[in-house]
């Protein structure tokens, strides 16, 4: 994080108090599933995600620990909300790891947490087949498999635990290649949804203006009066032409 950061915040602090506070998910699990939800094309209020990340308000054990929780993931929040996939890289959060084996064991199951994050805020976000550009199908088809190494990934440590040496750097480098076509799926599906975005803003914005346009003609207003829409113009020249 960069700009606006605040004083206090570090992804490591963040993933503290979300285990503190007992939540559902981890750090990388909320990542992603902001991820999901800003590709997503319904828009979702947070009270319903904030459900998915938080069992209750008693896993808190104070309301500053409460306030300065949620004020940590709406600061996550709106940081992601400035990406430009089109030019950027993905964040990833900001974690250490032990150089170990089983540094690199979480390292994938963190990876995993955040693939299961992106699907549960599509999900929640309403995202059809539909929706998706060609890159994008291309983009979930190839994060499911992904999906499916990472589990391999993390299940191979659990099977050579009797070998004498392990190839730390072997692994790593696998690990971060696995980690940058993460990277790599998510950037497409937030590009493959940005025109099911557009078309359902267009959508709302043109609903609002149909409702505001029949209250409009409900209580008679004069033609020359400013149109109810907030547009600035004259009613006959904004949602009056509608009628």
């Amino acid at each position: 994080m960069e700009k606006g950061e605040p004083e206090a915040y570090s992804d490591q602090n963040f993933a503290g108090m979300l285990t503190r506070a007992g939540a559902k998910l981890d750090v990388f699990g909320v990542y992603g599933l902001l991820y999901g939800l800003l590709a997503a094309p319904e828009f979702v209020m947070p009270s319903e995600y904030i459900k998915i990340i938080f069992e209750d308000e008693e896993g808190f054990s104070s309301k500053e620990e409460a306030t300065t929780t949620i004020s940590s993931l709406l600061f996550v929040l709106d940081s992601l909300a400035k990406w430009k996939p089109e030019k950027e890289p993905l964040y990833y959060p900001d974690i250490d790891y032990p150089k170990t084996k089983d540094g690199l064991k979480q390292r994938a199951t963190d990876s995993l947490s955040l693939i299961n994050g992106v699907v549960s805020g599509l999900n929640l976000g309403k995202t059809a087949e539909s929706d998706f550009t060609v890159p994008g199908l291309k983009a979930m088809d190839a994060l499911a498999k992904l999906h499916a190494r990472l589990i391999a990934f993390v299940e191979s440590f659990d099977k050579e635990q009797s070998e004498p040496e392990f190839d730390y750097p072997g692994a790593l480098k696998l690990m971060e290649e696995l980690e940058g076509r993460v990277s790599g799926c998510v950037k497409e599906i937030n590009l493959g949804l940005k025109d099911a975005r557009i078309r359902t803003a267009r959508s709302i914005q043109g609903g609002a203006i149909e409702r505001k346009a029949g209250q409009a003609k409900s209580k008679k207003i004069s033609r020359n009066e400013p149109c109810p829409c907030g547009s600035g113009k004259k009613f006959k020249k904004c949602c009056g032409l509608l009628h």
